[in-house]
């Protein structure tokens, strides 16, 4: 069900939060898409850090590696940052990398998810790391087989299991086409043919498992929608957050001129297959410089948000995937209807 709720997000300051730190090698180039975490008091975020020339353009190429940084906050707003990656590059040996980190805790252990690239055969799955204090982590490789789904990132945990099965948001590639050649995959569309019918389309999808290996009930439950914001794609922004009226969701959506904007949807607390409430309008879109210019052009990105006891909803993003920024409002009209 659509509404039309005008809920917005607000940004906090019309600078980023946080910018590429240029004297330290492993995150000169950019920092975007972080994960967030809030306990005791502090703020945490497991952000994608960028080693990449100043020179460096998407177009044409060249060193482009990523780590995985910490920053902490006492109030969410100033950072402090660890000198070294707490997830280097290479991390699981040869060109692996943990790109695009979220972070939910289920029974007592951290889960970070993120999408375990592969930069010299060019394959993303979702994979995942656990820890028990947020410092040391154990990383336990593919978390979504990419013999069963193919293409597939943007995976987000549900923060508790439901039906006493853990829930994910994913991404996986177009279903229908995964037989086909990898050659044949197209990024902007996320399939490795042309997409002739609406029902081809993928989208946000959710699975369930017993033992993080062997998937079942996939279901996609939001997908692009013809003239609007999100028409080409959509896909997990941040992991669900669970409220009194259902899963709130903050998700991503492109459009066919590849701008990236924000949405929001809620899911039924019981069936996260059935989507509640899904807002026409996008709740955060490029405007600021930092925003429309940078290693990608008119993008605005999330991974992790937080909710806040008086209904603020707060949103870390990445500008142009090149600095971070952070917006919010209250969402409790949204979440009533």
């Amino acid at each position: 069900m659509t509404t039309t709720t005008h809920f917005r997000l607000h940004r906090v300051t019309s600078e980023p939060l946080l910018k590429p730190r240029p004297d330290v090698t492993w995150e000169r180039g950019a920092i975007l898409n972080s994960a967030v975490w809030e306990e005791n008091g502090k703020t945490y975020l497991f952000y994608r850090a960028i080693d990449h020339d100043p020179a460096w353009q998407q177009e044409t190429g060249g060193r482009y590696v990523t780590s995985v940084g910490l920053a902490v906050s006492e109030d969410g707003l100033h950072f402090e940052r660890r000198a070294e990656p707490i997830i280097p590059s290479r991390f699981l040996g040869g060109t692996t990398e943990a790109q695009d980190c979220r972070i939910v805790k289920i029974d007592g252990l951290y889960y970070l998810t993120y999408c375990l690239y592969d930069k010299e055969i060019g394959l993303p799955s979702p994979g995942y790391s656990v820890s028990s204090d947020l410092e040391h982590w154990e990383h336990r490789g593919e978390l979504v087989p990419f013999a069963d789904f193919g293409y597939n990132k943007n995976a987000a945990f549900f923060p508790e299991k439901i039906g006493g099965r853990f829930a994910l948001l994913h991404r996986p590639e177009a279903a229908d086409y995964r037989h086909l050649p990898r050659e044949s995959f197209d990024w902007r569309t996320w399939s490795r043919a042309p997409l002739e019918r609406e029902d081809q389309a993928p989208g946000v999808t959710l699975s369930f498992s017993d033992d993080l290996r062997t998937w079942a009930d996939t279901k996609v439950v939001l997908k692009p929608r013809h003239d609007h914001w999100d028409s080409a794609k959509v896909g997990p922004g941040a992991p669900p957050i669970r409220t009194p009226q259902g899963w709130l969701n903050v998700y991503h959506g492109v459009d066919h001129h590849h701008t990236y904007r924000l949405g929001i949807a809620l899911h039924d607390l019981e069936d996260p297959t059935v989507v509640l409430r899904r807002q026409e309008e996008a709740i955060l879109q490029p405007e600021l410089d930092w925003e429309r210019f940078g290693d990608v052009d008119g993008a605005i990105f999330t991974c992790g948000a937080l909710l806040k006891p008086d209904g603020t909803l707060r949103v870390y993003y990445a500008g142009a995937d090149t600095v971070l920024g952070l917006a919010e409002a209250n969402v409790s009209a949204f979440l009533n209807g």
